[in-house]
């Protein structure tokens, strides 16, 4: 998890940020072995109501990495260059007693797409 403050700008979040080769590659061959998994963890409502899906930090390339199908199931996710999620962060919720729940939610709901992408780097 990451907690960045900085006034308007503040956020939490996980994932990779301009992961290296090796790493992005990880991370794209298991959305081509099993993207439905992180299909299932991105459209989860309680997930998708709290971060909204993928971060777009940088724009998708315009089709498909090399070495992967055009026409893939999961082409849009294979696209991206960074996989993390976010969620901005309110001046109030950082003075509020309920900062600590947020970043536990945050912690909670992340946790099978934190997984998904640890696992992706183990194989």
């Amino acid at each position: 998890m990451h907690i960045s403050i900085g006034g308007e700008n503040s956020f939490i979040g996980c994932g990779y940020h301009n992961p290296d080769k090796e790493t992005l590659k990880n991370i794209r061959d298991a959305i081509d072995y099993d993207g439905k998994s992180l299909q299932d963890i991105l459209e989860n409502k309680p997930f998708k109501d709290f971060f909204g899906g993928l971060s777009n930090f940088t724009e998708p390339l315009k089709t498909s990495p090399k070495g992967y199908d055009r026409d893939h199931l999961f082409v849009a996710y294979l696209r991206y260059k960074n996989y993390t999620v976010s969620r901005n962060l309110t001046h109030k919720e950082f003075i509020d007693d309920s900062f600590l729940v947020v970043v536990g939610k945050a912690y909670e709901l992340s946790t099978p797409f934190r997984d998904y992408l640890k696992k992706a780097n183990s194989i």
